[in-house]
């Protein structure tokens, strides 16, 4: 009977020694034990990117985007009243003129940045093809005495400005307070295909003024200052999207316009005069943007 007794003892003990290793290789397998959650990959700025970008231009000149000089060369004496008939035609041309321009842009951009712990920055330079445009018609007029009573001299000036296409090339400067989140502001060089047409005219009075007109169009190199904020998306981890708002100014246009002969309505030639245009080719822009990271 002992040894029965014996017997069963170690044929338990066996088994709860089998069983103990058993556990113990499972648990050193890793096949049941609990695993601890896995950190998110840290979002990184770095490196090339490339995307498309399209949004609205505006300009809100409040004093006039295009000044007009005009010129008399005076050819009236010893015609009656000549002088006064030519000085007030002369400054009833209206000088200031504001053509509100506006309109849509869309293009591409390519970039690259660099990420020091928060801190991002890097180059972008950017292309778009334009349509933003705008005209204004203004009419000035004098008030002359003279032998015939007091006569009113009136001049219209009329204004067409355009850009064609615009482009950049600027420095980013930006901060990443969270995860996949940008704030940014940039700056640089800007430039822009504008164009500018003039023209100025008579209304039906006792002055004569044959038409004037004239045009320059130029590629202008400028300044563009700005800023935005860009997001990661989650789902799609090398895309972002941007909302950006630039203010450029590309300097001035100027050019003349053909003369044009004043005179009376008797047929005395008065005089002639040449405009001199200056227009200021500057704006907002806001846009949205997406981009690609290319690495």
């Amino acid at each position: 009977m002992q040894r029965q007794v014996n017997a069963i003892l170690a044929v338990l003990g066996l088994s709860v020694g089998l069983t103990a290793t058993a556990s113990a290789g499972d648990v050193g397998s890793g096949s049941n034990h609990y695993k601890a959650p896995t950190a998110a990959p840290y979002y990184s700025w770095s490196g090339f990117y490339a995307g498309v970008s399209g949004g609205y231009a505006w300009s809100t000149d409040r004093d006039g985007d295009t000044r007009l000089s005009p010129n008399g060369n005076d050819a009236s004496a010893g015609v009656l009243f000549g002088p006064a008939f030519f000085q007030g035609a002369l400054s009833a041309i209206p000088t200031a003129l504001n053509s509100r321009s506006k309109g849509f842009l869309g293009g591409g951009q390519l970039g690259y940045n660099v990420q020091t712990g928060s801190l991002v920055w890097g180059l972008e330079t950017d292309f778009s093809g334009a349509n933003i445009g705008g005209s204004d018609t203004e009419t000035g007029e004098a008030i002359i005495a003279g032998g015939h009573g007091n006569l009113p001299f009136p001049m219209q000036a009329a204004v067409q400005n355009k850009m064609d296409f615009f482009g950049t090339f600027r420095g980013r400067l930006g901060y990443s307070p969270t995860d996949r989140l940008l704030v940014y502001g940039t700056g640089g060089l800007a430039y822009g295909d504008v164009k500018s047409t003039a023209s100025t005219s008579d209304v039906p009075s006792t002055v004569l003024a044959t038409p004037a007109s004239g045009s320059a169009s130029a590629i202008l190199p400028g300044w563009t200052v700005g800023g935005g904020f860009e997001s990661g998306l989650s789902f799609a981890p090398n895309v972002s999207i941007k909302a950006e708002y630039l203010y450029y100014d590309l300097g001035h246009l100027s050019y003349a316009l053909s003369p044009s002969t004043i005179s009376n309505d008797a047929g005395d030639i008065l005089g002639s005069i040449t405009t001199n245009v200056t227009t200021h080719f500057r704006g907002s822009i806001m846009r949205l943007g997406l981009n690609y990271k290319l690495n």
